[in-house]
Parts: structure tokens; C-alpha cells; sequence
């Protein structure tokens, strides 16, 4: 089991959604488990990085880390704005065989 830590700069409501939709996971991934707890942030927080991250569905075994950038807490983007959010993170961290791998049409 993979593990990671999030330290968000959010309102609780946004933290709950956020765990409610990491916990669903998608169509590929199974036996996504959450769990939380308190922890010291920093307020000036801008951004977060998933540390050695892979794709077995995009045959990327080689780990990259992936580097968020927050947004404004009181926004929602819709889901084409978050595949090209994911696109530019991902392309801006990968290097080699790799690169172009996650742009997979409209898969989610």
C-alpha cells in the first residue's frame, strides 16, 4: 500500500471532499483506504508534491515526483480544465520514454 501525506491549506469542507474523492478512487484503481490525522501546516503553503509517483496503467515505472500548485480555495474547475491542470504537472516532471504518456485521450 502506497502512502502519502497531504498538508492542506482549506477549509474543512474542502478537506472532507478532497478525502471523499481520493477515497473513490477511479474505474482503475481498487483498495484506495484514507486516513487523516492532525498535524501542523504551513499557512503560507502554495504547493505539494506526490514523491515518487508511477502509473502501472501507463506502463511509467520509472518514479517522478509531481509537484500540485494550490488554488485559490474558493474556486472549482470543471473537468477539462483538470485533465490540462494534470497534463502541465505531469509533462513539467517527466523525462525520456515517458514523456506523453498520460495524455490518453479522454480516459480519466
Amino acid at each position: 500500500m502506497d502512502r502519502f501525506s497531504l498538508p492542506f491549506k482549506a477549509t474543512m469542507i474542502r478537506i472532507k471532499q478532497a478525502l471523499k474523492t481520493i477515497t473513490a478512487g477511479t474505474r482503475k484503481s481498487s483498495d484506495v483506504n484514507v486516513s487523516t490525522s492532525p498535524a501542523t501546516t504551513d499557512q503560507n503553503l502554495t504547493t505539494f508534491t506526490v514523491v515518487d509517483w508511477t502509473s502501472r496503467s501507463r506502463s511509467i515505472n520509472n518514479p517522478y515526483d509531481l509537484v500540485f500548485h494550490l488554488r485559490n480555495p474558493d474556486t472549482i474547475i470543471d473537468k477539462r480544465q483538470v485533465k490540462a491542470v494534470w497534463l502541465q504537472i505531469f509533462e513539467s516532471a517527466v523525462k525520456g520514454e515517458d514523456t506523453g504518456k498520460c495524455d490518453k485521450g479522454n480516459d480519466d
